[in-house]
């Protein structure tokens, strides 16, 4: 599938409609995979870490989550790429879930109140959508026995996508290490659940696109994001500079 390689990962720059079509065919091969929403965050972590940049470019597809990426696709020669919001791929795979038998999973949120209320408003929005897993794991690293029950429950449940929602890049890299131990595609949605659940707000569309996301989530969480934001976008303006400037 096509992709192109912005900072130091293979960005996909096909539309959404086509990562879908991926995902079904993973589904019927019975083949283990994962995803990765790439925003500015996420290279930022990936250009000074390179094994972490190693799990990501190891993903079965790497998409454009974030505005500024998608813009990097359409100046590197990209005319026809998409941004591929985490959300907008999450909706998409529950509509397919609604209209046939792919069984979802989730894995992740800060609490089980998270997961509880993700899972009343998807049955609102999905109501056909096979709902068959959903685990919040606490907030410590995970003994070899607790990882064993969790892949040996999320096997006996046949979820066919599961969702990862523990933030970057623990999410990613926990992908990384569980997928070739469990049969089905995994895809790294970061805060979806919160949105889904209704714990936090999207920004409004317009603000969304001029690129400005990062900006509403700051000023709705300062304490936790102002490090995130500020000192990480400006990492990525200049790595991005430094990096279209070498490449010419």
């Amino acid at each position: 599938m096509n992709s192109t390689t912005v900072l130091s990962l293979n960005i996909y720059s096909g539309s959404l409609a086509s990562v879908v079509n991926r995902i079904e065919k993973n589904i019927v091969q019975d083949r283990p995979a994962y995803i990765c929403a790439a925003n500015v965050h996420m290279s930022v972590l990936a250009q000074e870490d390179e094994e972490f940049r190693k799990v990501v470019n190891d993903a079965e597809l790497i998409v454009p989550d974030g505005r500024p990426l998608f813009w990097m696709l359409r100046f590197l020669g990209n005319p026809d790429s998409h941004q591929i919001r985490g959300g907008d791929l999450f909706n998409a795979v529950c509509e397919l879930a609604n209209n046939s038998s792919i069984r979802l999973g989730f894995y992740g949120g800060a609490n089980n109140g998270v997961l509880d209320d993700l899972t009343v408003n998807l049955t609102k929005l999905y109501p056909k959508a096979n709902l068959v897993y959903s685990y919040s794991p606490p907030f410590r690293e995970l003994g070899q026995a607790e990882l064993e029950a969790i892949r040996k429950g999320i096997g006996e449940s046949g979820v066919d996508v599961l969702f990862v929602g523990i933030g970057c890049p623990k999410q990613e890299i926990w992908m990384a290490e569980n997928s070739p131990k469990i049969s089905c595609t995994m895809i790294g949605v970061g805060a979806v659940f919160d949105f889904v659940a209704g714990t936090k707000s999207h920004a409004p569309i317009f603000i969304q696109k001029i690129g400005l996301e990062w900006l509403f989530r700051l000023c709705s969480e300062p304490r936790r994001l102002w490090r995130r934001y500020l000192v990480g976008n400006s990492k990525f303006i200049y790595y991005a500079m430094r990096w279209l400037t070498v490449r010419n």
